[in-house]
């Protein structure tokens, strides 16, 4: 992808050889993009917090886009 197709709040997921995440375009900048990571709800009593995945631009032909 190139860096004027990201839009934030786009749901994206990455995906390489051992992992992937699925999350929603926080912060899109030359140097980076930042995934925020859907956060855990099985747990109420504790507090929800984000988890950002920064994605370099060599890496950013490992994003697919996820239709809403």
């Amino acid at each position: 992808m190139k860096i004027e197709e990201f839009q934030r709040g786009m749901k994206l997921e990455y995906e390489d050889a051992t992992c992937s995440f699925l999350g929603h375009v926080n912060f899109i900048g030359p140097e980076y993009i930042t995934l925020t990571l859907c956060p855990q709800k099985d747990k109420p009593e504790s507090p929800l917090r984000a988890v950002n995945l920064l994605i370099y631009p060599w890496d950013w032909k490992k994003l697919k886009t996820v239709p809403v």
